[in-house]
């Protein structure tokens, strides 16, 4: 119940649990110019703690969590330096509205991007973390890339993403991964449902994709430069439709993937063939196609 706390430049590090946490209906803080590092948690959010501004830290080898947002909404976590944690960002718990964005979050273990409801009982939410936003961070460098459970309306568009591409949703709804540059040559998709919720996720792609799926588990494919793919079933069909892309008009091609017609895992080529629209929409399958005949 402490709201409009400023924590600025201090030095906290070696202590047992937290370095920095705020739990409990603590609304309003700026936590700014710290540096937080070999703890268990560098700074973490936690229980109702909302409209928060977390930037310009440096948070770094801590054994769980650079950042931890849980059971907490509407906070902006901007500008941090986070690096050699167990997890860069985690968001838990229902935390929902977050904003993360020009945060540089390289060589964590396990995930650089991590959200999961948790097993801890929800006081806020349904807890099942929604409508968070990631963008315009530097994420390089961590054991995964991005691993997502039981989140639902997220956006994750126009970051920088170096070292292991490896993208692992689980019984999530409604992810988007938009306008994304990176320097690798294959990305993993992994969309997985446990039969109880259909999981979805879109994904903007210009390179090779190996996908996997599960029964009530669908990915999108998108290119919006027109760009047509080939899945190793050549059961698939790439749509392409003239649309509107921030006031400009783009032909934006994308397929649709299921368990239906990859069974579990395939391989998506993204051929080095374009298609432009004057307007209207076609649908294009690939009936045959090798590297020869290009």
């Amino acid at each position: 119940d402490s709201d409009e706390l400023v924590i600025t430049d201090n030095n906290v590090h070696d202590n047992g649990n937290h370095g920095i946490i705020c739990s409990r209906r603590c609304n309003d803080l700026v936590i700014t110019g710290n540096h937080s590092y070999r703890n268990r948690h560098g700074i973490m959010l936690h229980r109702d703690t909302n409209d928060t501004l977390v930037e310009n830290n440096t948070v770094y080898d801590n054994a769980d969590n650079g950042i931890g947002i849980f059971d907490s909404h509407r906070n902006t976590i901007r500008n941090n330096t986070i690096t050699g944690n167990k997890h860069g960002i985690r968001l838990s718990l229902g935390s929902h509205d977050n904003l993360m964005e020009g945060n540089t979050i390289d060589n964590n273990i396990e995930n650089g991007l991590y959200q999961y409801g948790g097993s801890d009982t929800p006081e806020t939410t349904d807890g099942r973390p929604a409508n968070n936003t990631f963008q315009n961070n530097l994420v390089r460098n961590n054991g995964r890339l991005i691993k997502f459970r039981d989140s639902d309306d997220i956006l994750v568009v126009n970051n920088t993403f170096e070292g292991p591409t490896d993208v692992e949703i689980y019984d999530s709804t409604n992810i988007q991964i938009l306008g994304n540059s990176h320097n690798f040559s294959q990305l993993e998709v992994k969309v997985d449902s446990a039969g109880t919720i259909s999981s979805d996720a879109t994904v903007e792609v210009d390179e090779p994709v190996d996908v996997k799926l599960t029964d009530l588990a669908t990915v999108e494919l998108i290119n919006n430069d027109g760009r047509i793919f080939n899945a190793q079933e050549n059961s698939d069909v790439t749509r392409v439709r003239e649309m509107l892309l921030e006031g400009a008009s783009v032909s934006s091609s994308s397929m649709v993937l299921d368990s239906g017609i990859i069974g579990t895992t395939t391989s998506v080529e993204a051929l080095p063939f374009w298609v432009n629209l004057a307007s209207g929409a076609i649908e294009i399958k690939v009936v045959a196609a090798s590297k020869t005949s290009y």
